[in-house]
């Protein structure tokens, strides 16, 4: 079969569409070279699974860790901090995988995804959080790869827990760090979960791009994706739910301080 022949998707995968045919003498101009065509792959458009594609994701699983938290702070309607600086979430994600197939390549990543395209406003007599208009136009980037990846499978396997507790929201529109994540104000998010197999033609070539990570963070039909919808947040520069302040400082290890202070002097 002739390249002509080959599908968008097949040729995104194919070795000479993403590490060339030949080899140059000039090594950094196959770096170069490496990282425009990995480039071009990266806004790749997702189409159906085909015969050719990867099957290493067909068991995959993943179980939300501190369930139970989540579930308080969802009755109340998780609110989440952000700052120029960046704020870690808390709850923090944490999963454990399992299914994953022990010699396949993979990348773990979260995606902040849009639950609705309204902005939303506390009403405090009701405490509760309502549609107050149309939302902002969605950050282009809001993925955060593991720093473990890419891993083999047998160890994602092994690992009790998977912990997203670097990530940081922030309401920059120019993240400064890798860390972070831009989110608007006062929308409500989904984190979703994504596992993606690398296939073994894409290694040589990712070797030499430095933004590896970003060619494989879209949503195509060989990656996995899991929803936990007690996840959602609404993003917020203070908490405008006390009960949500309260149970932040009783749960978080981190809030000792504000626990301290409201203990009468010995």
């Amino acid at each position: 079969m002739s390249s002509g022949d080959l599908s968008v998707r097949a040729r995104a995968f194919s070795v000479s569409s993403l590490i060339g045919s030949t080899h140059h003498s000039d090594d950094e101009s196959s770096r170069n070279t490496d990282a425009t065509k990995l480039q071009s792959f990266a806004y790749c458009p997702p189409t159906n699974k085909t015969d050719g594609e990867p099957t290493s994701i067909q068991n995959a699983a993943a179980d939300l860790l501190c369930r139970e938290l989540w579930l308080e702070f969802h009755a109340l309607g998780t609110e989440m901090i952000i700052t120029k600086a960046g704020r870690r979430m808390f709850p923090s994600l944490k999963v454990r995988l399992s299914g994953l197939e022990d010699d396949v390549l993979y990348i773990v990543y979260v995606d902040m995804e849009t639950v609705d395209d309204k902005r939303h406003r506390y009403i405090y007599q009701s405490s509760k959080w309502v549609p107050g208009g149309p939302g902002d136009v969605p950050h282009q980037e809001r993925h955060f790869l593991h720093p473990d990846g890419p891993q083999l499978g047998k160890f994602w396997n092994k690992q009790s827990c998977v912990a997203f507790d670097k990530l940081k929201l922030t309401n920059s529109r120019k993240p400064s760090q890798r860390d972070q994540i831009p989110l608007h104000s006062m929308h409500r998010y989904q984190p979703t979960l994504y596992i993606q197999p690398i296939p073994n033609d894409c290694r040589e070539a990712l070797s030499n791009c430095s933004e590896w990570w970003k060619t494989f963070c879209w949503k195509s039909s060989s990656a996995a994706s899991f929803t936990f919808p007690e996840t959602q947040f609404i993003t917020v520069t203070a908490y405008q739910n006390q009960q949500i302040t309260r149970l932040k400082i009783a749960s978080n290890p981190f809030a000792k301080g504000f626990r301290d202070s409201n203990r009468e002097p010995r």
